[in-house]
C-alpha cells in the first residue's frame, strides 16, 4: 500500500503539481486548503506524512503545526514556504577578521 502524504496548500496550481509528482514514485496524496481540512484528514487517519505550506488564505501552516503538537501528533511534517527568509543579523564581531 502507497504512503500517504498530506499537502496542504491553498494554491491548486502547486497542489496538482505536487499530487501529480508525488503520484509518479508511488505516494498518494490527500490535498487540503486549510487548517480545518488538513485536522479533518489528519482525523481521518493513515497519514504518514504532512508538508504544509506556511501562508494560507485562512491561517498559516505554523498554526496547524501548533494544533498537531496539542494533539500529540507523531506525523512528520515538512515545512515550507516560496517567500524568502529574512536574513538574521550577522552574530560575528565586526572587527573580527575575515579569512578566504
Amino acid at each position: 500500500m502507497p504512503q500517504t502524504i498530506l499537502y496542504v496548500d491553498d494554491d491548486l496550481a502547486l497542489a496538482r503539481l505536487a499530487t501529480r509528482h508525488l503520484g509518479r514514485v508511488g505516494y498518494q496524496v490527500v490535498h487540503a486548503v486549510d487548517q480545518a481540512q488538513a485536522m479533518e484528514a489528519v482525523e481521518k487517519g493513515d497519514i504518514d506524512a504532512i508538508v504544509l505550506d506556511h501562508y494560507l488564505s485562512s491561517g498559516t501552516g505554523l498554526e496547524i503545526l501548533h494544533k498537531l503538537k496539542e494533539e500529540n501528533s507523531t506525523i512528520p511534517a515538512i515545512y515550507v514556504t516560496d517567500r524568502a527568509m529574512r536574513r538574521l543579523p550577522s552574530t560575528r564581531s565586526k572587527t573580527a577578521p575575515r579569512t578566504m
